[in-house]
């Protein structure tokens, strides 16, 4: 048999090892776009606080911390609980994962003392960095061995190759790799991986294992209980009642290895509590705050199809999964039931999140920790197209090649390069720049407004010149500027408004951006606002010339209004030459 699967597994390696250390080795990277960095460094700052500061409760170090390394703009990483102490907002779970790489960081930091050993040099960030990208290269190795019981090597080969080259898995595994999905993928297939083995080979020391991996993937992150589902009902055919049957008995006579690994999920679990007694004083704590789930209305269409953070808007290849659930039913009866049942429970779980857009990801990032599951379903897809006559094979390989080329054009420009923003992407915006390498800045204007003019000018004619004796500052204290009103009651195509900017310190959180904000209004109705965010055009100890332009509407309108708004951002922004000019197309 031609090893084709191994061969794919081998590509796949390189693809990553591509991403990981050359394309954008975060390692190499400080402050928020550091390894340890927003989520990650409140996943990690258990270990830190444990064992070089010695404070779990009081976090004491949490202003150096900020100062040094900006892992972000201020401390996220824990609250201030009712008891006075810190109680930090992420799971235990990733801390226990990242536990091996700490400890070969810090033992180097304090034997070499080349590094300050602080948890957040650069030897912590590295090894958290190559410790996850292990972790990655693991879960792959596995993931072939599982699909290897139920496919052939031709279709595990695509399978693992579409995986890695076509979805957003990639950026999981290779960029940023150290989150919670990279880490509750490998865990999810080790979890398959057991589990059948255990139906094979029903040994004590595998059902405590499996326990063990349920629990650890729980303390990760709490919805991941579910796992618990994939040891009772995956390969059970509930087609067959011979079989349903035959499952029943089986658990049946192995219920007391069942319960030890009940046991140990919940041995597992309370390591969490046990923490949150110790820190907080209660055995529950709810360290989410006021983040949760909307059970009654998922945000399905939202985390399927947005610009902003769509699943399929992003990673398009997994619509073959989703299609691949037909042949799953038809050739693969035995699995299709828990992969069907499991993804549909999860995907709930996923999309009733409030912020389903996940803080800035490139699509659904939680989905990627469910691709095992799901993995199958596009592997029933494969396996189905490797039955069809040619043409059929050889349009969906160049659909899947494009699928492909999107993704590591998502994956590079994510990062680098200005042209993709996760979590801010918009219609217009997203259909102007996908796939294309020559963006013009002026297109980022689309990431607030959903219209820009970029032809030539006719007719121009001034409206209104002011400023020119005034300067306008806005800062932390003074977050909105006077509301300058403009008799126009239309006539042309479009409007354009300019002034004159400077800063000495760039806004990166997109939402608190300094907002240029335009309207068209009717007796003090307003008929059209547009608005864009002046820090995406703006750099630290920058001053320049910013324009906008608005259509004008159909609407009737007599006059024009246009504000500046700091939106809550505490940096200061200084505003001259407002000059107001209409002109048709």
């Amino acid at each position: 048999m031609k090893p084709y699967s191994f061969l794919s597994l081998l590509l796949c390696y390189l693809i990553m090892g591509y991403f990981q250390f050359v394309d954008y080795p975060k390692f190499q990277k400080e402050y928020t776009e550091a390894t340890i960095g927003w989520d990650v460094s409140g996943y990690y700052i258990y270990l830190p606080a444990t064992f070089i500061y010695k404070d779990l409760k009081k976090c004491e170090f949490r202003e150096d911390l900020i100062k040094n390394y900006k892992p972000t703009p201020d401390f996220q990483q824990a609250f201030r609980y009712t008891n006075g102490n810190f109680v930090m907002k992420y799971p235990i779970g990733m801390a226990l994962q990242y536990t091996p790489a700490f400890f070969l960081a810090h033992t180097y930091c304090k034997i070499t003392g080349q590094f300050p050993a602080d948890g957040f040099s650069f030897p912590y960030q590295l090894m958290i960095s190559l410790w996850s990208f292990f972790i990655a290269i693991l879960g792959l190795y596995f993931l072939r061995k599982i699909l290897l019981v139920y496919f052939s090597e031709q279709t595990v080969a695509v399978t693992l190759l579409a995986l890695v080259a076509g979805t957003n898995y990639l950026n999981q595994a290779a960029i940023d790799n150290a989150m919670t999905h990279n880490y509750l993928f490998t865990l999810y297939v080790l979890i398959i991986y057991f589990t059948i083995h255990f139906y094979k080979n029903p040994k004590t020391k595998t059902t405590l294992l499996l326990g063990a991996l349920c629990g650890l993937a729980t303390i990760t992150r709490p919805t991941e209980l579910i796992s618990v589902m994939i040891p009772f009902i995956w390969a059970l055919n509930i087609f067959s009642k011979a079989a349903i049957i035959a499952r029943f008995n089986f658990l049946k006579a192995h219920f007391l290895k069942i319960l030890g690994a009940v046991i140990i999920v919940i041995l597992v679990g309370c390591i969490q509590l046990i923490y949150w007694k110790y820190a907080g004083g209660d055995w529950i704590i709810y360290s989410y705050e006021d983040q949760g789930f909307n059970w009654l209305k998922p945000y399905i269409w939202e985390c399927l199809f947005s610009y902003k953070a769509g699943w399929l808007t992003y990673t398009q290849i997994m619509t073959f999964a989703l299609a691949g659930f037909i042949p799953l039913f038809f050739y693969q009866k035995k699995i299709f039931f828990g992969v069907t049942a499991f993804s549909v429970l999860f995907m709930y779980l996923a999309f009733a999140w409030d912020i389903w857009w996940y803080g800035g990801a490139l699509g659904q990032r939680t989905m990627v920790q469910a691709y095992p599951v799901l993995i199958f379903a596009f592997a029933g897809l494969v396996d189905w197209v490797f039955r069809m006559p040619a043409i059929i094979r050889w349009g969906t390989w160049l659909v899947m090649g494009g699928c492909i080329y999107l993704n590591f054009w998502f994956t590079h420009y994510a990062h680098q390069g200005q042209a993709v923003f996760p979590g801010q992407m918009t219609e217009a915006y997203y259909w102007r720049t996908v796939g294309r390498n020559d963006i013009p800045e002026e297109t980022q204007k689309l990431l607030d407004t959903d219209e820009i003019y970029e032809g030539g000018r006719r007719n121009i004619t001034p409206i209104f010149d002011g400023l020119k004796d005034t300067t306008i500052l806005l800062n932390k204290d003074i977050q909105r500027s006077p509301e300058f009103t403009i008799p126009y009651a239309g006539g042309a195509d479009w409007l354009r408004a300019s002034a004159d900017f400077r800063i000495t310190w760039k806004e990166w959180e997109y939402w608190k951006m300094t907002q240029f904000i335009l309207r068209f209004k009717n007796k003090d109705q307003i008929v059209k606002e547009r608005m864009i965010r002046l820090h995406r055009f703006l750099w630290g100890n920058d001053e320049r010339n910013i324009y906008f332009d608005i259509r004008q509407p159909t609407e009737p309108f007599d006059q024009v209004s246009i504000e500046f708004w700091n939106a809550e951002s505490d940096k200061e922004i200084i505003i001259r030459n407002l000059n107001v000019e209409v002109f048709d197309e």
